[in-house]
C-alpha cells in the first residue's frame, strides 16, 4: 500500500488525469468522480475513487483546450529525462497519474506502469536534472556555503 496525502480537485467532483507516455505519443484521460467531494451520504471511497475503481464511480471526461495537455506531456518527459540522467535505464513506456488542485496546479500523483531498457550510453555523467523547470533546485554546496558560521 501507499499512504499518500489527500488533494482537493479542482471544482466539486474529484478527477484524476491518467497520462500513458511512450516515446512515440502521449494519450490523456481524464475520470470525474460522479459524487460530489463533501456529500457526506456516500462513502467516502465512493465520492474520491477514479481510475482504481469500479465504472460505476466515476466517468470519463475530456480535457479541455491545450494548456493542461500540454503541462502534462512536458512533465512526463521531464520524468523520462531525469530517470535517463540518474540511472543507466531509459523509459519506454508509463503510466502516470496527476491530478490539478483547486489553485490549477498540476501534481504527479503516482505511476502505475513503467517499463525500463537499458541505456546505450551508460557511462555518462550522472548530471541532476530538475524534473519541473518552475521548481528551483538550490545545489548541495550553496547551501552548505549558507549554513558555514562566519567568524
Amino acid at each position: 500500500g501507499m499512504l499518500q496525502k489527500f488533494l482537493s480537485s479542482k471544482g466539486e467532483h474529484h478527477s484524476v488525469v491518467r497520462a500513458t507516455w511512450s516515446p512515440q505519443v502521449c494519450l490523456l484521460e481524464r475520470r470525474v468522480n460522479r459524487h460530489r467531494v463533501r456529500d457526506k451520504q456516500v462513502q467516502m471511497h465512493e465520492r474520491c475513487v477514479t481510475f482504481e475503481g469500479s465504472e460505476q464511480f466515476s466517468s470519463s471526461a475530456p480535457i479541455s483546450g491545450t494548456a493542461l495537455a500540454t503541462h502534462i506531456q512536458a512533465l512526463c518527459a521531464n520524468i523520462v529525462e531525469h530517470v535517463a540522467h540518474v540511472s543507466s535505464q531509459c523509459i519506454s513506456r508509463m503510466i502516470c497519474h496527476f491530478q490539478v488542485d483547486e489553485s490549477g496546479r498540476v501534481w504527479f500523483l503516482f505511476c502505475s506502469c513503467l517499463r525500463m531498457t537499458r541505456s546505450a550510453a551508460t557511462n555518462q555523467p550522472r548530471t541532476p536534472v530538475n524534473p519541473d523547470p518552475a521548481f528551483h533546485v538550490v545545489a548541495p554546496d550553496v547551501i552548505l556555503a549558507e549554513r558555514a558560521p562566519t567568524a
